[in-house]
């Protein structure tokens, strides 16, 4: 269905102790969703729909639901994720498969690189927004058990006195785009997720990778420097 992100994807050999996250779009008018295996038609028996516990993260605009089924998933199943309407109506939004083995590794990275805060002007043609975001730059992430295109990132803001707190939830959970995250709202093809606090000078940001099976790498922090953007393409003005 447009505009559901669904992780892990149906070129995704999930673990089975896979987490299951739904990024919704802005005009989604349902966040009810849940997990059911997928038969074949005609199966002489129900689907089996994945009992799990769900955690939400929201942030400026963003939205995604996390799904964390109570045992793990049937080994080599085929998956699908459905969003519920009011009626009794249901649209599927993503399936998945799952392989034959739990993971228990997590990830291994060296943490971020760069941080970079840009406030632009919104130019023609190119989805632009003129909104103030920000672009942290990571070491390349590894799993032994996943694929880099399986990992995401958790994010975490620092609180007033510039602490960033590692046992809390994080903001929210974001992909990279070749080593990029983007905070902020860099894009009007995607939903703002974050806003800055305007009377700061600087913001530290907190960042893990995870893998669909929620291990995570070590912590990582990196500072923003709020007080001077980029604000011309090609540099600082």
């Amino acid at each position: 269905m447009p505009g559901f992100k669904v992780e892990p994807s149906a070129l995704d050999m999930a673990p089975l102790n896979t987490r299951v996250r739904i990024t919704f779009p802005r005009e989604a008018k349902s966040d009810k969703v849940l997990i059911r295996e997928k038969l074949a038609k005609g199966a002489p028996r129900a689907p089996v729909v994945v009992k799990s516990e769900r955690r939400d993260f929201q942030s400026a605009d963003f939205r995604m639901a996390e799904l964390v089924p109570d045992a793990p998933l049937a080994p080599l199943t085929r998956y699908e994720v459905l969003v519920l309407h009011s009626g009794g109506k249901e649209t599927a939004i993503g399936e998945f498969s799952t392989g034959g083995e739990p993971d228990t590794t997590p990830p291994s990275w060296e943490g971020l690189v760069k941080a970079t805060f840009f406030q632009l002007p919104a130019t023609c043609c190119n989805c632009s927004t003129g909104s103030p975001y920000a672009t942290l730059v990571t070491s390349k992430a590894t799993d032994p058990e996943s694929k880099s295109s399986a990992l995401s990132y958790e994010i975490w803001a620092s609180d007033e006195n510039g602490q960033v707190d590692f046992s809390k939830p994080p903001l929210m959970i974001l992909r990279d785009w070749s080593g990029h995250i983007s905070l902020g709202h860099q894009s009007q093809c995607t939903p703002a997720n974050f806003r800055f606090p305007e009377k700061r000078t600087s913001l530290k940001i907190g960042v893990r990778v995870v893998d669909l099976a929620g291990n995570q790498g070590k912590p990582s922090e990196i500072e923003i420097d709020l007080a001077h953007p980029v604000t011309a393409a090609g540099g600082r003005n």
